[in-house]
């Protein structure tokens, strides 16, 4: 596993930027609601291409015309035999790569604020520990981030019901199915986690310039 991540400068609109993709990924990029959202999935995309382009020996642009979507909005490169998985959140994106199975990667914010009362993707273990400990936010953040990551690798995303992924310390639960997971740092004011098979490693860590992503798109 390798996780890459950049950091999106404020004063960055890619509404020209974008032209230079496949035309089929420019439609979607805008229909993002919103200039934010929209700089988020552009940069999500070209920090896919040029950790992935090298690897399959094909050009940035030609990799982005792979890209595609199941039914679940999940992306896949068609005919690259890769897992990957991306994130962003704010002015920060990663994108989590693996050779041998399905990974999964979120990142938010760590003010992002969760009411726990209504805190349902909870497993009954987990919220029977909110309650006895008196846990608070950074809990139920870092509960969220952590299974949405496992949500990830086993290819569901949002759509599973998060109370079904029972959580204990490093490793996840689903069904029949174990994951590890580690929280890696990419910035004080994120939380991040990755997810993968058992007996993974943590992930090599490596920040590009986003600078470099947007020089290098051509």
């Amino acid at each position: 596993m390798h996780l890459f991540y950049t950091h999106i400068p404020k004063d960055f609109d890619a509404t020209e930027s974008l032209l230079k993709l496949p035309l089929a990924l420019q439609k979607r990029l805008k229909q993002c609601p919103g200039k934010q959202a929209r700089n988020r999935s552009f940069t999500a995309k070209i920090l896919l291409a040029e950790v992935l382009a090298g690897k399959s020996g094909m050009s940035k642009v030609a990799l982005l015309n792979r890209l595609v979507y199941d039914m679940l909005g999940k992306p896949e490169l068609k005919g690259i035999p890769m897992f990957f998985s991306l994130s962003h959140a704010g002015n920060q994106v990663v994108c989590l790569t693996n050779e041998m199975d399905a990974v999964g990667v979120d990142i938010e914010r760590n003010t992002h604020q969760i009411n726990s009362s209504t805190a349902f993707f909870l497993s009954k273990i987990e919220q029977q520990k909110l309650s006895a400990e008196n846990l608070g936010n950074t809990y139920l953040l870092k509960k969220w981030v952590q299974k949405e990551a496992v949500s990830k690798a086993i290819g569901k995303g949002l759509s599973l019901g998060f109370h079904t992924i029972e959580s204990s310390g490093t490793y996840c639960f689903w069904r029949n199915e174990k994951f590890m997971t580690h929280e890696v740092n990419v910035h004080p004011d994120y939380y991040c986690y990755v997810a993968g098979k058992t007996g993974k490693t943590k992930p090599e860590v490596s920040e590009i310039s986003f600078e470099k992503l947007l020089n290098n798109l051509i």
